[in-house]
């Protein structure tokens, strides 16, 4: 899968309301994204939590960015993700 596909899986299934799997998804974020085209709004987003949680060692001011724009970008990523996805129904 390219960054685009696991990073829009990875956001679906991410719970924005437990710190640990918010984090979880942002570590994965920013880490992963390096070497991918910064013009793809996802991967400028990694590098942004890249930024807050390595630069400036504030996990809280990543979270809160993480919270605040994701959901944004769920329903690109919804898309994207479907053939991904197991089946829940």
């Amino acid at each position: 899968m390219s960054y685009l596909q696991q990073f829009c899986v990875r956001a679906v299934e991410a719970e924005l309301g437990s710190p640990v799997s918010a984090l979880a998804f942002a570590n994965w974020a920013s880490r992963s994204c390096m070497g991918e085209d910064l013009s793809e709004p996802v991967v400028s987003f990694g590098y942004q939590i890249d930024h807050l949680l390595f630069d400036c060692e504030d996990e809280e001011a990543a979270l809160a960015f993480v919270r605040s724009e994701l959901p944004a970008m769920l329903p690109r990523c919804r898309a994207l993700a479907v053939p991904f996805l197991d089946d829940e129904a």
